[in-house]
């Protein structure tokens, strides 16, 4: 990798490392948000589909880490080398392979990049969602950092949900995280899951944290946020 000049060069060379895992057994089916227009979140939340979580260990592979770790010099090429990068984003069949080291590493190449919106489909909203619903604390931070970033809303439902199934996890900072992004993209579809998440989980959350998620859902409601 040494001889690598520019983001245009190490991209194929970063995908080889990002794609060694095998493809996973299912493929994670995105939530479908509904558009703004004709979404009442007083109304019951529709049944959908949850993504499959990437089922790493808590802790990634060392040896898939220490693969990777050879492009931490060359984060900063890959962030700006925008036409591989935007090609990169559109191949499904590639994002669908990522297991949870890639998924960390292509993340703090989009944490560099210029912020953008997410479309509410796709194959990088799918590694957002099953992120998002990882037992890796710091795969979930990330992908609430990424969240936030890429203003990707449809992923909020699979961030509650991940805080509501096991919030201690995450430990102190990571649920900060995941509540600073909730506080920027939340809107009426996550309303009953955060008041929800409040009944069953509030002991497990901080005193701070309880009152920020209160306020999440104060916020939302009383500005009719959709």
């Amino acid at each position: 990798m040494t001889g690598l000049e520019s983001g245009d060069a190490a991209w194929p060379a970063f995908w080889d490392v990002l794609l060694a895992m095998p493809l996973p057994p299912h493929v994670a089916t995105p939530i479908a948000a509904p558009l703004d227009d004709e979404f009442d979140f007083l109304a019951e939340p529709a049944q959908q589909p949850a993504p499959l979580p990437i089922a790493d260990e808590t802790v990634p592979n060392p040896a898939r880490l220490a693969q990777l770790a050879v492009f931490e010099a060359r984060l900063p090429y890959l962030a700006q080398a925008v036409v591989p990068l935007q090609e990169a984003l559109r191949d499904d069949r590639r994002l669908d392979r990522l297991d949870a080291a890639g998924a960390l590493w292509l993340f703090r190449v989009l944490l560099l990049a210029p912020a953008a919106a997410v479309p509410e489909h796709g194959a990088l909203l799918r590694v957002i969602q099953r992120s998002a619903r990882s037992p890796n604390p710091t795969l979930v931070a990330l992908a609430a950092d990424v969240i936030a970033h890429l203003d990707a809303r449809a992923a909020q439902l699979d961030l509650v949900a991940r805080l509501h199934a096991d919030p201690r996890s995450l430990g102190h900072a990571g649920v900060d995280r995941v509540l600073a992004c909730l506080k920027q993209v939340a809107d009426g579809r996550c309303v009953r899951e955060m008041e929800t998440l409040l009944v069953e989980r509030g002991a497990d959350l901080s005193d701070v944290h309880a009152w920020q998620a209160r306020h999440i859902v104060q916020v939302i409601r009383r500005a009719g946020r959709k």
